[in-house]
């Protein structure tokens, strides 16, 4: 979840500062995608008036909804096996890939899997397929010079 600092950190949406004169509220980060219309919100504070208005609020909740079954250890379950994933190395757990639910990709968002299992995926190719055709075609630009898209590509492969 964002760290707001009363008095010191700013609304994402109107740029005013967050303090107790408005009720305020914050996003977990959802993507590193720069390119997704969620990325503003992502890891961000903001008025929950501002947020009320925005056009983006329902998708945005959506999204968090669905990050939120899957977050934390108890649901850390893999997507090939159902298994627990009792060590945090054995995870790799994709997030919000694309909040486009339209997009091919978003049929992957919040997805976990034992990195045991990767070879046993039975729609690891077509993921990697559909992460490649998306980069390829500019959808996805990371903040920061960590890519997880290409990361998750690499390994998958």
């Amino acid at each position: 979840m964002a760290i707001i600092i009363q008095g010191l950190s700013q609304c994402v949406l109107c740029g005013q500062t967050l303090d107790n004169s408005k009720e305020i509220t914050g996003a977990p980060p959802l993507t590193s995608n720069i390119k997704d219309p969620l990325f503003i919100f992502s890891d961000a504070g903001m008025h929950v008036s501002c947020l009320d208005a925005h056009p983006l609020k329902e998708n945005l909740l959506y999204q968090i909804q669905q990050g939120d079954r899957v977050r934390g250890a108890a649901n850390a379950r893999c997507i090939v096996d159902g298994e627990l994933i009792t060590h945090p190395d054995d995870m790799l757990g994709f997030g919000m890939l694309t909040s486009d639910l339209g997009e091919p990709l978003a049929a992957f968002n919040f997805i976990i899997l034992n990195r045991n299992n990767k070879y046993k995926w039975d729609k690891r190719n077509a993921f990697i397929s559909l992460a490649e055709e998306f980069i390829r075609s500019r959808k996805w630009e990371s903040y920061g010079p960590f890519n997880s898209l290409e990361y998750f590509m690499k390994e998958l492969a």
